[in-house]
């Protein structure tokens, strides 16, 4: 608590961007004048474009757990939320806004420990439910490598077929690889020599490269159609328009994982490998996190 910067209204309504509309500036204050209710709603008038829109946040007990078993004493309210960046929460409802989303709940923002630096610092926000378009999403896709995790129709049977083989077709590439590399130290250590064997070997083994390189080619992009043919609106519209966003540097959720968004590269897979500890712990939420110009 000593080190984190607790924001006053006034300094968090200086840090929004300048084109933040009354609205959401309105409501990002109260967020920091302390709310009465673990909850706000920003109601946007009818316009040439749409009709008239509330958009409701809802903050999660799960906010809580964290700070509780790590202070003396720090209010939810008055102590936790007004504790993570202003443009965050700006970020979330000018693009939640943009997307049709009607209901989202925010589970974590500032935290004392616990993951990356982003939640610590106070640039971390974790969303793990939407609504939007006449859809309900929760933000779960566990069950992609876990059967007994939920995956809320996130994840078809299908799906969880083709990523196990896609996953089979790359460990199979990766050995293919390894034995190649293998053979080749094995003919240099030979001094050279270059028998008939070895070159029918080397032919054979690029012919299996080849095959084994399309495998793997083939798995991805069927795991990749099923699962974008069942990603659910409302978070994919939310994606991109916060990786649009100025004021957003990651994205990362159970679908894609976005590390900088200024590159304008396209997000990648969550695969949820056990080799990459960050695409399973965002197998179950959106996390956000936003630049603070003045630290990085």
């Amino acid at each position: 608590m000593q080190i984190s910067h607790l924001y006053p209204s006034a300094e968090a309504d200086a840090l929004l961007p300048a084109d933040t509309v009354p609205a959401i500036r309105a409501a990002v204050r109260s967020i920091y004048a302390g709310l009465a209710r673990p909850e706000v709603s920003v109601k946007f008038a009818a316009s040439d474009t749409g009709p008239a829109q509330t958009l409701r946040v809802v903050f999660r007990d799960e906010m809580q757990g964290n700070v509780r078993d790590n202070t003396t004493h720090c209010p939810w309210l008055t102590g936790i939320l007004p504790r993570t960046h202003p443009c965050a929460f700006a970020a979330l409802l000018t693009e939640a806004h943009a997307a049709g989303v009607t209901s989202v709940a925010v589970t974590s923002g500032w935290r004392p420990s616990l993951g990356s630096i982003a939640h610590r610092a106070g640039l971390g926000l974790d969303i793990t439910y939407l609504e939007g378009g006449g859809q309900t999403v929760f933000l779960n896709r566990a069950s992609l490598t876990n059967g007994s995790a939920a995956g809320n129709g996130n994840v078809s049977a299908r799906e969880k077929v083709l990523w196990r083989e896609h996953q089979d077709a790359k460990a199979a590439l990766v050995r293919g690889e390894s034995k190649i590399a293998e053979q080749q130290n094995r003919i240099a250590r030979g001094g050279g020599a270059h028998s008939v064997q070895s070159t029918q070997e080397s032919e054979d083994n690029d012919l299996g490269l080849k095959a084994l390189r399309a495998a793997a080619i083939a798995t991805r992009k069927e795991w990749n159609a099923e699962r974008d043919c069942h990603e659910p609106d409302p978070i994919r519209k939310l994606r991109a328009r916060l990786g649009l966003n100025p004021s957003v540097k990651q994205l990362f959720d159970p679908w894609y994982m976005e590390a900088d968004a200024a590159e304008k590269i396209a997000p990648v897979p969550n695969e949820q490998r056990r080799s990459n500890p960050n695409e399973r712990l965002h197998n179950n939420h959106l996390h956000i996190t936003v630049r603070e110009p003045k630290i990085l």
